[in-house]
Formats: structure tokens, sequence, C-alpha cells
């Protein structure tokens, strides 16, 4: 089992100019809530005694001064072509990469990590319950109070099938020119890179470049094609991984995933 789990993969969609840096960099940028492009994320809804709910922005605030988060995508969870609404939104309209990551990796070095939950409706807290609450407290109604509101999203963004990995902010590294926290990544977590439908050829010949250094030889290289008399999307082996077997992992090579 321990095995398995060391192999699961997750994915994260890229611009060219991001996709490009955290494979040269090694770094992988997590973020702060409040900078989140969904303006219910993080929401709390305290209920008041006459009835009347109440939206607070007091646990953004605070996961920005204490915690930083990454977003990833389980490829096992996506739905039926729904790479497609994703490399839209989050790959630069198809002109990026995305990039697939050991999760064991990001589950190790964060102190939380959950599958998001899509709901209609934000789910109400007690604030008798959280108190002082914070990453590591041993009160669990503090914890599952909290954690609704961490996990929890609208149900208009189920297509992401998104999974959450929370940081100490304090744990993390600093770029002080770009003003943003990053994980530090070491060759072995990174397994495949994908180039998107209209990812540009000079792009494309980056990428290349820079996954021929020789501790990335184990990294697979993909290209996105549309599936012809479909709504769909596959992917074709530019270079399959040295420890890969023909029939990827983490899907077919034709076919939409």
């Amino acid at each position: 089992m321990a095995a398995l789990l060391a192999k699961k993969q997750v994915i994260r969609y890229f611009s060219s100019k991001a996709a490009l840096t955290t494979i040269k960099a090694r770094n992988l940028r997590v973020s702060e809530a409040s900078t989140f492009n969904d303006p219910f994320e993080f929401s709390l809804v305290w209920p008041r005694q006459n009835g009347v709910e109440v939206p607070h922005d007091w646990l953004r605030k605070g996961m920005d001064v204490r915690v930083r988060v990454l977003c990833v995508c389980d490829p096992d969870r996506l739905k039926p072509n729904g790479d497609v609404l994703m490399w839209s939104h989050y790959a630069d309209k198809h002109t990026g990469f995305r990039i697939h990551f050991l999760k064991d990796f990001l589950a190790r070095r964060a102190e939380l990590s959950w599958d998001v939950e899509y709901e209609d409706v934000v789910p109400p807290v007690d604030p008798d319950h959280i108190g002082g609450f914070g990453l590591g407290a041993r009160d669990t109604e503090a914890f599952e109070a909290l954690s609704l509101a961490l996990r929890a999203k609208g149900s208009f963004w189920s297509y992401e099938e998104e999974s959450r990995f929370f940081f100490q902010k304090r744990k993390c590294h600093f770029d002080r020119r770009r003003k943003f926290h990053y994980l530090r990544l070491p060759a072995r977590a990174i397994t495949r890179v994908d180039a998107g439908l209209h990812t540009s050829q000079r792009d494309f010949g980056r990428m290349r470049r820079l996954l021929d250094s020789p501790d990335l030889a184990h990294v697979a290289f993909y290209k996105t094609e549309k599936v012809l008399g479909r709504f769909a999307v596959a992917y074709s082996a530019i270079r399959e991984s040295k420890r890969a077997s023909k029939k990827h992992p983490l899907g077919p090579l034709e076919g939409a995933v």
C-alpha cells in the first residue's frame, strides 16, 4: 500500500512562463488565501441568535498570516474531458503546460491536505467552536468546524476535482524579488510534463531542453492533441519516462483522459 501511495500523482496547470520557471528553478509556488480567484474561497458563515447568517473573512485573513496553500488536480477524479476546461482556465488558454508531481512529496511536507468537497451553500460555523484555532490544534470540534470551510467550494467548480495542501508559512521559502513563498522541488518529485494545444514552438523547445537535464531523464514529456470529431483532447508521447510502461499510468496515449 505504501509503495502504491508513493507512486500516486497530482497535476497542476501553468502558464508557459510559470511552468518553465518551476522546472528551471525547481521551485513550486504556494499561495496566500486572499489571492484565490473565487470570492467565496475559505468563507465562513456565523449564525446569529435571530437566525440571520453573517459572512466573515476572518479565516482568510488568518490564513494569510500563517498558512500557504497549493491547489492541484487529482487525475483519477477528473471527469471525462474536464481537463479541457482546466487547460482553458489555468494554462493560459491551452498555451501553457501541466506538470505532474508525486503526491507523496507534497503530503509529507503539508500540515493538512484535503480533497475539495463541492457544495451549494457555505457551511455554517459556530464561532464558539473555533476560538483560538490554529493548524495542529487539539480541539477536535474546532478542527472539524474549520475544516468544513477549508475544503468546501461552490458546486460550479466541481469540474476541477481539486485537492488542497496546506503548508506552514514559516516552513516555506520566500522569493524576495518576486514576493511569493515556494517549496523547493526535488527532481524526483516531477514525473511528467504535458504541453498544451497552443503552446508555442519556442516555449515547447525551451521545456524540452530543460527536461534534457540528466536528473530529469525520468520525466515523461507529452503533447496535447485534439481528438478528431470529438470535444476532447488526447496525449501523445514525445518522450516516455524511463520508468514508465508504454501505457502511461496516468492515462492512455490515445482518446480522452
